[in-house]
């Protein structure tokens, strides 16, 4: 869980702002699934711009932990009207393996 909220003060304007996400995750051997909420509000004086993202993650990983490969998807919700801009992720991340020792030459 982490949370920010915080002020932005310019030419004697003060400005409010706040964001944050809550994570739920399991991993197993080889399994990861995860479900992620973000908030996002620039400015809580304007009652438009809230943004919230909903992302359910299921990922694979091999015995070793050198090769995952993730499935994300992310609705995304807005208070100004629903825009076209849903995510499905598919992303594979590699993990070279440095040896132990440096065999002598």
């Amino acid at each position: 869980f982490e949370s920010y909220l915080g002020e932005l003060v310019q030419d004697n304007d003060i400005r409010k702002f706040s964001a944050g996400n809550l994570t739920f995750a399991y991993t197993g051997q080889e399994w990861f699934t995860g479900l992620r909420y973000d908030h996002f509000d620039p400015n809580h004086d304007n009652k438009t711009d809230l943004e919230r993202h909903v992302s359910l993650a299921i990922g694979w990983t091999t015995t070793r932990r050198t090769s995952r490969v993730y499935l994300v998807g992310t609705k995304v919700f807005e208070e100004s009207g629903q825009r076209p801009n849903d995510r499905l992720l598919l992303i594979w991340h590699l993990t070279p393996e440095i040896p132990v020792a440096i065999p002598e030459l």
